[in-house]
């Protein structure tokens, strides 16, 4: 029995499959008596393969783009990024050692001289 205030907007699956029996049965009958039945049969068919609404299908094919097309510039951006990582390290890189080379050499200068009077050292002056 269907009810016309169902308390939840829900029904079991066999209850699904036993209402839509009835009512594939009841629109058959109908095309017989109109002489209509292979149109009704391919119109049956149809609603079990496509989707009810048209505007729900278009607006999931379009957000589907949407998101290949995002994806393609997410894709784009990272190569971009990837090729310019190595130059971005050779800078810094160089940058750093730029800055600290007069530090580095002084500490070689010091370590040097310090060895240099330590008791037997193989450097001289």
């Amino acid at each position: 029995m269907i009810q016309g205030h169902a308390s939840e907007g829900r029904i079991s699956d066999a209850d699904y499959g036993g209402y839509i029996l009835d009512i594939e049965s009841g629109i058959m009958e109908i095309a017989k008596v109109c002489k209509n039945e292979a149109a009704a049969k391919q119109s049956l068919s149809d609603i079990k393969t496509r989707s009810l609404d048209k505007t729900v299908c278009v607006q999931y094919q379009n957000m589907l783009l949407e998101q290949i097309q995002k994806e393609t510039q997410l894709e784009e951006k990272l190569d971009n990024i990837a090729g310019q990582l190595p130059e971005q390290i050779e800078l810094a890189l160089n940058k750093a050692f730029r800055n600290n080379m007069p530090d580095i050499v002084e500490q070689s200068v010091q370590l040097a001289v310090k060895k240099i009077y330590e008791p037997n050292s193989k450097l001289t002056i």
